[in-house]
């Protein structure tokens, strides 16, 4: 169960359940996603919860475990998830665990990697952020003919991701260095030139690598709890021997780091702190585990666990379990699913066994001594064919003795003859082995061999009517063989028949009524035909008048258009006409004026002139 934000940011609550059914068939998958409208506390994601079991239909009792993110709004004790459900449900058998996977994920907080990654993660943004240098670092890889094609983008939710980043930049490193040395940027990749650096990016290459491992082992389907937990506890043993082999100088398990000349003695005690420090937080981080332990080791090895350390309600089977040497040896020999499935149907066959004798005794009032019993084992394990032959005797017992006996041997009898002979004799003889039981009457022990002979009398009875039925088959079989062949005899004049009534009805003969029929048609055809050839002519010829048409009305359109264009100049020109006579008679009345005053300023120069020269003489 996860509780996450979408890119509406409204909540979702998901639940994904894993379940076995009675045929040990295991089923995974999303059950339901519930939105969380308004806050997120544990009283909202119970409610919800409650209401996606309503929806599904599933028991509080079949939950066994409860998986969460252990976020505080569903691990809290109180007023979370947890705590309501405890207080809503007390005394459940349910297991709250925090998902394994994600727990995994986060005891990487305990390296101190932070300047190895940001540094990772700078070079691989350096590369790809830009389109230019990402083409050009495509190019280079191709010509160099590189394994691989690009590096990576980090991203933090992505379980695996770290390690594939620093893998594929490992890869690359040398390829990374000679791109940016061609492109004359040394100071983006100089990190990858520096050994201290290249130590504490090989170890925790090297780390990260061995916990994608472990993760790749905890994922897929079909995973039981018990397996994960045993990956985990090999992980943390492998967090010792590392750090072990480090003290030593042993980098046998870190073929990166090991590939760096002469690392720093200070680096290697360095990085066994950390593998410490890993271990210890992989120890607090699954303490969940603990707390289930026996439950685990029952499921995981049931013949070795001590039987009074579990719980008082599995003591006895289980000290059965462990006394039956065939069940040892399947367990060995079988995948756990398989052999728990086989386990359950030895259960489930012995409870079917103990019905079929309980209804010998108490219904049947018989006792069955001399009859060798089923083993339920063989049948559950081997499907052992001998065992179940017993055990359907034991059925054919109860189905010949009971009230609806006549039903059943009716049913038996019809049957293949073979078949018959096998079932009276398996019924025969666990008649004879039979024995009324001491808490009936005497009369009723007296009556079972008339019982047992008057079985047998209506069984041979059976017999001989199933040879009566059988021959008055053989007979209507003769006859429905001599009624086929007046079937086929009819079948064959009738055909004759048809055959003659088409030479009678030829089309091509115009004295047949078929033939003249035809003939009138074929004329009707004929005249339609060329009124359909006569409309289509019209209908081409009104087609070609329209095109002349539609082209006329351009062509006139056109022309209008142009007059238009004509007419609009021509009313232009005229306005400009009419201004240039108006400007004309302005012009003529000017140059009167002109002339006028021409005339007054010769008479004034004429009279000046005189008076000067008067002036002049005086």
């Amino acid at each position: 169960m996860d509780e996450s934000t979408d890119i509406n940011d409204t909540a979702q609550l998901v639940l994904f359940i894993r379940g076995v059914d009675e045929n040990f068939e295991i089923t995974e998958e999303l059950a339901c996603m519930r939105s969380l409208k308004g806050t997120t506390k544990g009283c909202d994601i119970f409610r919800e919860f409650q209401e996606g079991l309503l929806s599904l239909k599933v028991p509080i009792t079949n939950i066994c475990n409860i998986t969460t993110d252990g976020a505080p709004n569903m691990t809290g004790k109180k007023s979370a998830f947890l705590g309501l459900f405890n207080q809503n449900y007390p005394g459940n058998n349910v297991v709250f665990l925090h998902c394994v996977i994600h727990q995994d994920a986060l005891c990487k907080s305990a390296l101190n990697m932070k300047p190895v990654l940001d540094a990772i993660v700078k070079l691989v943004n350096t590369i790809r952020s830009r389109g230019l240098t990402h083409r050009q670092f495509w190019d280079f890889l191709q010509s160099v003919q590189s394994e691989y094609s690009d590096v990576l983008y980090y991203t933090k939710v992505r379980w695996l991701n770290a390690g594939c980043v620093f893998e594929r930049v490992w890869q690359l490193k040398d390829d990374i260095v000679s791109f940016f040395h061609e492109k004359q940027c040394s100071a983006e990749c100089e990190m990858l030139e520096d050994t201290e650096w290249l130590s504490d990016f090989a170890f925790f290459t090297d780390l990260l690598c061995h916990m994608n491992n472990l993760s790749v082992k905890m994922q897929g389907k079909n995973q039981f709890i018990n397996d994960i937990w045993a990956h985990l506890k090999a992980f943390k043993l492998k967090l010792n021997l590392f750090a072990g082999q480090l003290a030593k100088n042993d980098l046998s398990h870190f073929s990166r780091l090991n590939s760096i000349p002469s690392v720093n003695k200070e680096k290697l005690k360095n990085y066994e702190e950390g593998l410490k420090k890993l271990h210890f937080e992989f120890e607090c981080r699954f303490q969940d585990f603990s707390a289930i332990q026996t439950e685990l080791d029952i499921f995981t090895m049931p013949f070795n666990v001590n039987c009074e350390a579990v719980r008082s309600d599995l003591q006895l089977e289980l000290i059965e379990l462990q006394s039956n040497n065939h069940l040892k040896q399947s367990f060995l020999n079988m995948p756990k699913l398989e052999f728990y499935e086989s386990l359950s149907k030895v259960s489930n066959l012995k409870k079917i066994l103990k019905g079929i004798l309980d209804y010998y005794n108490e219904v049947l009032g018989q006792q069955i001594t001399g009859f060798r019993m089923p083993d339920v084992a063989a049948m559950g394990e081997k499907n052992d064919i001998e065992e179940l032959g017993r055990l359907l005797q034991l059925v054919l017992g109860c189905a010949v003795n009971c009230a609806q006996k006549h039903e059943y041997i009716e049913a038996l009898m019809g049957l293949e003859e073979n078949i018959q002979h096998d079932v009276m004799n398996a019924i025969q003889e666990l008649m004879t082995t039979e024995l009324p039981a001491p808490t009936y009457q005497s009369e009723t022990y007296a009556d079972l061999n008339n019982q047992v002979k008057g079985l047998t009398e209506d069984l041979h009875s059976a017999k001989e009517s199933k040879e009566q039925i059988t021959q008055r088959c053989h007979e209507l079989d003769m006859q429905v063989a001599v009624l086929l062949e007046e079937k086929n005899s009819l079948l064959s004049e009738n055909e004759k028949l048809l055959e003659r009534l088409k030479r009678e009805e030829s089309f091509e003969d115009p004295s047949t009524l078929a033939g003249k029929r035809f003939q009138q048609m074929t004329q009707k055809l004929e005249l339609m035909q060329d009124e359909l050839f006569k409309l289509e002519t019209g209908r081409d010829e009104l087609k070609l008048k329209v095109e002349n048409q539609l082209r006329e009305i351009l062509e006139l359109q056109q022309k209008n258009e142009e007059l238009q264009r004509l007419a609009e100049e021509s009313q232009s020109m005229k306005d400009e006409l009419d201004v240039l006579r108006h400007t004309s008679d302005k012009v003529n009345v000017y140059e009167a004026t002109i002339e006028s005053y021409k005339k007054k300023l010769g008479k004034f120069s004429y009279q000046v002139c005189i008076n000067l020269k008067v002036w002049l003489k005086a």
